[in-house]
């Protein structure tokens, strides 16, 4: 895909996701600083047509996961999937195009993300590796949900 076509196609995934990334609902700037984004592929590349590796639809804008760390266990989102072996990078229950998903997930109070459900566990924890400790996501969304339960005991 042509640079500028690439750039267009990520602002329009970032707006219509409201600036977050599809797998850890991270704050992603549209600009080329610290918080980069890419385009994940829902179906893989390597899967697909030239056509379909084209199609829209099968796009989400994702943050940059830690792209640069040295240790796979310290990269998140799609780059950790892509670190896999090709037999688990598949998912198993999340499909970022259907929300269903979603309110089987659930947040310790130490900002630990989980499910009781064992493959959208895996998913969360092998896959998108949503609790690793480089990342932070853990004490982000501790200080989130602290803010939330702070705001709603003073309604």
């Amino acid at each position: 895909m042509p640079a500028n076509v690439k750039k267009e196609v990520i602002k329009s995934l970032l707006s219509e996701q409201g600036h977050l990334c599809a797998y850890c609902m991270s704050r992603i700037d549209e600009n080329e600083g610290k918080h980069k984004t890419t385009i994940e592929h829902c179906l893989p590349q390597a899967a697909t047509s030239e056509k379909e590796r084209l199609n829209y639809r099968n796009m989400v804008a994702v943050c940059w996961g830690n792209r640069d760390a040295h240790s796979n266990e310290d990269k998140s989102c799609d780059v950790k999937r892509g670190s896999l072996k090709d037999t688990q990078q598949n998912m198993k229950k999340i499909n970022v195009f259907d929300g269903t998903t979603l309110s089987d997930i659930k947040y310790s109070s130490d900002g630990t993300i989980y499910s009781d459900d064992k493959d959208l566990d895996e998913d969360l924890n092998l896959r998108l590796n949503l609790n690793c400790e480089a990342r932070r996501l853990k004490e982000k969304v501790n200080r989130a949900l602290y803010r939330t339960n702070r705001n709603e005991k003073s309604l």
